[in-house]
């Protein structure tokens, strides 16, 4: 299956879960709180890693992040390293911060200046 697929359906069912819960927002802060996680050298190389067993993944990642985010969060998280995708987390998250600024219509833009 191509990457991006894999990444385009787990935001997308994640976007429909936290619309269809009214959490939107607070998932969108939750993703963006991945994404800067998922840039940590050593979080990167503990998720990448063949070694570490997804159930050891699943008891590091609760421990670090079921109080500081959503349930449904965490789930999908919980999901994705079962499933063996856990390098997909930051496309996932990338993804999902990108359709929610489009579904409330957020523009990002650049300004470029003379000076």
């Amino acid at each position: 299956m191509n990457n991006g697929k894999i990444s385009v359906r787990y935001s997308k069912a994640l976007f429909e879960s936290a619309l269809e819960k009214k959490l939107l927002d607070k998932v969108y802060q939750d993703m963006i709180f991945i994404s800067d996680i998922c840039k940590v050298p050593e979080m990167k190389e503990f998720l990448e890693s063949p070694i570490i067993r997804p159930t050891k993944k699943i008891d590091v990642l609760q421990k670090i992040l079921a109080k500081n985010v959503e349930i449904i969060t965490f789930s999908l998280i919980e999901m994705v390293v079962k499933n063996n995708r856990e390098n997909f987390l930051p496309a996932i998250a990338r993804v999902f911060i990108h359709e929610t600024k489009e579904y409330k219509g957020i523009t990002e833009s650049v300004l470029t200046t003379a000076r």
